[in-house]
């Protein structure tokens, strides 16, 4: 079962974020959402840095966060940075992921009719190589194993799905579903 409770405080990340102070609700859909105060702080320090000093500023400021942050996310996945790349969006890396996988004419996708379309549009790309995207319909919210149990077959090569439903917030259980 998953755990629904956050690994931080998320009381202390609330009250970082203006908006939350001021007794608003914001459901975050994580396309655009308020900054929290240090982000925005960090943000503006760089920006003055940047038109002050020029592009020297902007290396100075991005190359040792890229490399903090490469190495931790290395860590966090079990990699080396060198094999850490960042890109300008999840769109972007889902085409480059669809595209370089080694998917042939007849091989199959499983997706969700619930998925979020950038999920959807990178998998639908495909079929000019000859690969069926195969929908299926979804149950509370996301993705039902019995679903995928009546497309799949053995051309099925990736069941593409979203950890978080962005229609309904459901949580997806990749654990049961990367096992099944």
């Amino acid at each position: 079962m998953i755990n629904p409770s956050p690994h931080y405080d998320l009381e202390a990340f609330r009250n970082q974020i203006e908006l939350t102070r001021q007794g608003v609700a914001y459901l975050n859909h994580a396309g655009m959402s308020p900054l929290p105060v240090p982000s925005k702080i960090a943000m503006i320090d760089a920006l003055d840095r940047m038109s002050s000093s020029g592009s020297d500023a902007y290396a100075e400021i991005l190359f040792p966060v890229a490399k903090r942050l490469k190495s931790c996310l290395a860590r966090l996945v079990n990699s080396v940075p060198a094999e850490i790349a960042f890109i300008e969006n999840t769109s972007i890396g889902l085409n480059i992921l669809a595209q370089s996988l080694p998917l042939v004419l007849g091989d199959s996708v499983l997706i969700c009719d619930a998925e979020f379309p950038s999920n959807v549009y990178a998998w639908q790309n495909l079929a000019t190589k000859g690969v069926e995207v195969r929908v299926t319909p979804s149950a509370n919210g996301g993705m039902s194993l019995d679903a995928v149990d009546d497309v799949r077959d053995e051309r099925t090569k990736v069941v593409a799905v979203s950890g978080i439903q962005f229609l309904s917030g459901r949580r997806e259980d990749l654990t049961v579903l990367g096992e099944y």
